[in-house]
């Protein structure tokens, strides 16, 4: 990774976006303030010039080491458009971090082509899935990679598609999603072909290490050897700042939780037995507390668990207590708050259509907010209501959580995105919403699209679990815009005095 000087007009808008939006002091009403990140027209953060032309990716948190922003940069001098990316540290640092045309780490003669923004660990370890070309005009069907960039460590190349998996009779066919932690280590999905076979597995790394398997179909399960995995499910195993993984394993009719810790040491979290009858979401924070979604054996209905560090699982809400018939999935902060999401029953409901989602977070002192619940009114929106559940949502710092949620059609006809934050006082701001507008400083302009980090795989972060986040340190949501007049750019809205 190189360490850039940046410009001064770069730098200082870095810092705005980065300080401007601080907690609002105790006793004080709270305001939202959004601030410019990086924005098209600006000059590209860093040494290289150029000009930022496109922001379309969402920038993505890493905890106190900063912001991953990449932008389509048109250079100087060069024709078309080339991706860049960065890490702005809260500091006003900038630190280039892959470009399009970079070379392949281990290679002379292949290059990066267009990337996707990386999953960010908390010191600043990025990963990105690349597509590596086997030359600079090559825009074929170019295998993937992923690229780990991790302080301390060379630049070093993992599970490339095609490539045979280490420990397996298999090639990788295919490359999922992953999870980031600190001092390089990862955990990733990947798929596997052997003969007309393929099988998912679940595998860490580290830069000293290389790969290793957790768990793959076919299989025996991770800690219940007598057991064989049939199904993983789609999202990556989580991983806690320390490297200690959290994930589920299907094994026939059985649905573990498993936790692997950075020594190759394996227990089983949760299982199917004594209250618990099946295991549903698994997520984990820094420390090692960890929060399971699961079906009561004598209630027959959902429950969430939580596991303090070094303690058993305890049940913390019920389904019933949030007025909820089934819950879902749980993101779960460093503090021990949770955000979880459910579907709610209408009284007497018996059709689909009175199914509703829901969205909760329990803060770490107990209390319970409703953040979203299908039909009710938009905070902010002013006639509109919520379609849908939470498409991402994420839990942060200082008992802060932010979610995109549809809006059901308007006059258009059309459904639109918002973004919405949630802050310490228990209320729900918006922040934007397609078709709406969004003012910066002085400028006011109309929104075409909205979106903030993760994918549909990865659609919830508790902030210290590996997964992208939309939620800074500080609290803040970082999203990406764009404009109607055809402008981009990356921001960050929080609340302030």
């Amino acid at each position: 990774m190189r360490h850039l000087r940046p410009p001064a007009a770069v730098l200082s808008l870095v810092l705005a976006a980065l300080s401007a939006a601080a907690p609002a002091g105790e006793g004080e009403s709270p305001r939202l303030a959004v601030a410019k990140i990086l924005e098209s027209g600006d000059p590209a953060p860093g040494a290289g010039g150029g000009t930022v032309a496109l922001v379309t990716w969402a920038p993505v948190a890493g905890g106190d080491a900063g912001v991953a922003v990449r932008a389509h940069v048109r250079r100087d001098g060069l024709p078309g458009l080339a991706a860049r990316s960065w890490l702005l540290t809260p500091g006003g640092g900038v630190r280039a971090l892959l470009a399009e045309g970079d070379p392949v780490p281990g290679s002379d003669t292949e290059r990066v082509g267009t990337f996707a923004p990386p999953t960010l660990g908390p010191d600043g370890t990025a990963l990105f899935a690349v597509p590596v070309l086997a030359g600079a005009e090559d825009r074929g069907e170019a295998p993937e990679e992923f690229v780990l960039l991790a302080p301390g460590h060379p630049p070093r190349g993992f599970a490339r598609r095609g490539a045979l998996a280490v420990s397996e009779r298999a090639v990788i066919e295919a490359l999922g999603t992953a999870s980031v932690a600190a001092a390089g280590r990862f955990a990733l999905r990947l798929d596997l072909r052997a003969g007309e076979t393929v099988t998912p597995a679940f595998y860490r790394a580290d830069p000293e290490q290389g790969l290793r398997l957790l768990a793959r179909v076919g299989a025996p399960a991770p800690g219940a050897p007598d057991l064989l995995v049939t199904r993983l499910p789609a999202k990556p195993p989580a991983m806690n700042p320390e490297g200690t993984c959290a994930f589920l394993v299907t094994a026939g009719e059985t649905t573990l939780a498993v936790r692997e810790e950075p020594d190759g040491t394996v227990a089983v979290a949760a299982r199917p037995g004594g209250e618990i009858a099946e295991v549903c979401d698994v997520s984990i924070a820094a420390g090692g507390g960890l929060a399971f979604v699961g079906r009561r054996t004598k209630a027959r209905s959902d429950a969430l668990w939580l596991a303090p560090p070094g303690g058993a699982p305890a049940i913390v809400l019920a389904a019933e207590d949030l007025g909820a018939m089934s819950l879902e999935a749980v993101a779960l902060t460093a503090a021990g708050g949770l955000l979880v999401s459910g579907l709610i029953a209408e009284e007497g409901a018996d059709e689909e259509s009175e199914i509703r989602w829901g969205l909760w977070f329990r803060a770490p002192d107990g209390a319970v907010h409703r953040l979203l619940r299908e039909g009710e009114p938009a905070p902010g929106l002013p006639g509109r209501t919520f379609h849908g559940g939470a498409d991402r949502f994420f839990a942060g710092p200082g008992g802060t959580a932010a979610f995109t949620a549809y809006l059901a059609p308007g006059e258009d006809g059309a459904l639109h995105t918002g973004l919405w934050l949630f802050g310490p006082d228990g209320e729900v701001r918006l922040v934007a919403a397609e078709g709406g507008s969004l003012t910066v400083g002085d400028r006011t302009r109309a929104l075409k699209d909205v979106d903030v980090a993760g994918d549909a795989i990865r659609k919830s972060s508790g902030g210290s679990d590996g997964r992208p986040t939309a939620l800074t340190a500080r609290g803040q949501v970082l999203f990406v815009a764009s404009f109607t007049d055809g402008s981009s750019g990356a921001f960050a809205a929080g609340l302030r005095r």
